[in-house]
């Protein structure tokens, strides 16, 4: 290789790397959980769910098959959770935050879910949810005075399991879905072992 194909690689990958748009602290801060951290929830039927803390990747690099001008980090939270319909333990994704680009805003996901109740929860601007009134919510884990009510961002109506709303604590993290008739799930329990 000469000096002028040296060059031209240590240029293009030098452009690569500035392309990649880190998370901020403040972007970070959304994320109230650590690993081993258990959540219990209560269904208004008595019904309960259990959601083990079992990883969180920070610094995710996006990927995808179309070809973007910058790539951006993610940090990612997965929990365990008993399926209540098969007794067997499932790993999903429940909190998804992306750092912000020059041409999109920083982004959360809620997508934690129950049987019963689902949340549309994708694509919220961190910039908008900051902006957000706060109240009081009493459940059976505590008082909690940092919560936000958010509707989900794509309705589905005719879906019998539709989150109406789901309050978040920037703190403490999920606090209460609510269906439409009146159906909820409400945090009673958070601890780390």
């Amino acid at each position: 290789m000469n000096k002028k194909e040296i060059l031209i690689i240590s240029i293009l990958f030098t452009l690569i790397l500035s392309c990649t748009k880190e998370l901020k602290e403040s972007e970070r801060n959304w994320n109230p959980y650590v690993i081993t951290q258990v959540i219990i929830f209560e269904s208004s039927e008595k019904e309960l769910d259990t959601i083990t803390i079992t990883e969180i990747n920070d610094n995710v690099i996006s990927t995808g098959p179309t070809l973007k001008l910058y790539d951006f980090k993610s940090l990612r939270v997965y929990g365990k959770k008993v399926s209540l319909q098969e007794s067997k333990f499932a790993e999903n994704k429940i909190l998804d935050i992306e750092a912000s680009t020059p041409d999109k805003p920083s982004q959360i996901g809620f997508p934690l879910y129950f049987e019963n109740a689902k949340f549309a929860g994708w694509g919220f601007k961190l910039e908008d949810l900051e902006k957000y009134p706060t109240m009081s919510m009493t459940t059976k884990a505590g008082t909690f005075d940092d919560v936000i009510k958010l509707e989900p961002v794509v309705r589905h109506p005719e879906r019998e399991n539709e989150v109406q709303f789901m309050y978040w604590s920037k703190e403490n993290g999920y606090i209460k879905f609510e269906r439409a008739d009146g159906f909820t799930w409400e945090l009673i329990k958070k601890y780390v072992p």
